[in-house]
């Protein structure tokens, strides 16, 4: 699961980066907005994954005990 976030974030990553080139030579404050819009979708999505695993985690003390 971990890595498959990391391949996800990579992957994101080389889209941005590929995207940046195209879209400040089109359009820079559209692409502007686009860019902090899809880092906020990161950042949920890393703070989610967290969550989630802490919660896995917590479970498997739970279970242990």
């Amino acid at each position: 699961m971990l890595l498959a976030m990391l391949l996800s974030l990579l992957l994101l990553a080389l889209v941005i980066q590929a995207g940046g080139y195209l879209g400040l030579s089109l359009n820079p404050r559209l692409f502007l907005v686009v860019y902090v819009l899809v880092l906020l979708v990161v950042m949920a999505f890393v703070m989610l994954m967290m969550l989630m695993m802490l919660m896995m985690i917590n479970s498997l003390f739970e279970t242990s005990l």
